[in-house]
């Protein structure tokens, strides 16, 4: 299952709006990542998304194109339009009009009705019913949302605990080989990552005729920790990622909110390629939204979308938004540096604070003028070589341009 296009009639900050994620030859990207600035809708696409498929009572204004396709049955394939773009405005209805039971020949009052998004119908019967939920029921567990709000210590404690119960008493897998089997996972998706801890063991007790229990890892001393204690990034990363190995998203679409949520840069590095692998072993869509230049600079400019908000001319005060894919605009952004991706694509201006940026900015005017006060120079210099230090760029800039003025005047 994988997104190609959307249109948002009217949900949250967007209306009218349309994006095509397919490529020039109509295939899939395998990997989207979306950016913009706060408010220009980054998380409301991803819900969205999400509650297109896997809410059929919320008011559907617009509509999502999947390419699907669930089994290799004819009458699967016909129901689905032979993998076709499939509408999810889908509604669900035991009786049709009098007008379209004649427009479609239909005698039966037994029939289920496809309601696409621009209002065309098409007409299920009954011996089809079964097929359809069951493609609907396929179509919910086929998308994954990682949100912001979604993980906390106690989520990824219950997920480990699960899963290693699972194979222990459904696979009779020793409990030793299922504490291996969980450090493998790990091992696996940050094997370039520096983690400091390592899984250790889970100690379950029972209170009041309930079972308790509490993971535990343990850092390169063998020092038990409590997952509770983990730092928040560690616990952000594990999570996710093991999140999505335990429910192995076979040809799903995975949706990824803000993933550099408290990782230092340098795994924000990483993380990319962690769901890259994630994506081409299970065969799986990720849509990912992201603030972060160091995950930017990890994705080709064809999977790079920015989300633009827009004044109208007319009316000031109504914002709309509008999409750009950054292939398209001969934008480049694999392997950029980070300052390079915060001006080029996110639209920073300043990347220093705003009082030094002026510091700075002051003290070029005054050299690109030729006629200043070379004291006054001096001392602004030596001001920003203490807060910046004499390896700063700019500094080595302006330091070279004193030394060929001098040599001018004199």
């Amino acid at each position: 299952m994988e997104v190609l296009k959307l249109k948002i009639d009217k949900y949250k900050v967007f209306k009218g709006f349309e994006a095509d994620f397919s490529n020039e030859d109509g295939t899939t990207k395998k990997i989207i990542v979306l950016a913009g600035v706060n408010g220009s809708g980054k998380t409301s696409l991803l819900e969205f998304i999400h509650k297109m498929v896997v809410d059929p009572k919320i008011d559907r204004k617009g509509y999502v194109d999947i390419l699907t396709e669930f089994g290799s049955e004819k009458d699967n394939r016909k129901l689905i339009e032979s993998v076709a773009s499939l509408r999810l405005n889908y509604r669900l209805f035991k009786n049709i009009t009098a007008f379209e039971k004649k427009q479609k020949n239909v005698d039966s009052d037994d029939n289920l009705v496809y309601l696409t998004a621009n209002g065309t119908t098409e007409i299920i019967f009954k011996d089809k019913e079964e097929i359809f939920v069951e493609a609907i029921s396929k179509l919910k567990s086929s998308v994954v949302f990682l949100n912001t709000e979604q993980f906390d210590f106690k989520n990824v404690n219950n997920l480990i605990f699960s899963f290693v119960k699972k194979l222990i008493f459904n696979k009779n897998v020793s409990p030793k080989d299922a504490y291996n089997e969980v450090q493998n996972i790990l091992d696996s998706l940050f094997e370039d990552f520096d983690l400091r801890v390592r899984f250790g063991s889970i100690d379950a007790s029972w209170e009041a005729g309930k079972e308790s229990f509490l993971v535990y890892f343990k850092n390169r001393h063998s020092d038990k920790i409590p997952i509770s204690d983990l730092s928040t990034g560690e616990k952000e990363l594990i999570t996710r990622a093991f999140f999505l190995e335990v429910v192995t998203p076979y040809n799903s679409v995975v949706l990824v909110d803000e993933p550099e949520r408290s990782l230092h840069p340098k795994w924000q590095q990483q993380i990319f390629d962690v769901y890259a692998r994630v994506s081409e072993k299970y065969d799986a869509q990720f849509i990912i939204a992201t603030h972060s230049p160091h995950i930017i600079s990890s994705v080709d400019p064809n999977s790079l979308f920015i989300l633009n908000l827009e004044e109208s001319v007319d009316e000031p005060n109504n914002l709309s938004i509008s999409i750009e894919n950054m292939e398209t605009l001969n934008k480049h952004t694999k392997g950029v540096e980070p300052n390079r991706i915060l001006k080029e694509i996110m639209g920073v201006s300043r990347l220093r604070y705003g009082e030094i940026d002026k510091k700075v900015n002051d003290l070029v005017s005054l050299l690109n003028i030729h006629d200043y006060d070379s004291d006054d120079v001096a001392k602004r210099r030596d001001e920003l070589i203490r807060i910046l230090g004499d390896k700063d760029p700019t500094m080595i800039r302006v330091n070279h341009q004193i030394k060929v003025l001098e040599r001018k005047l004199n």
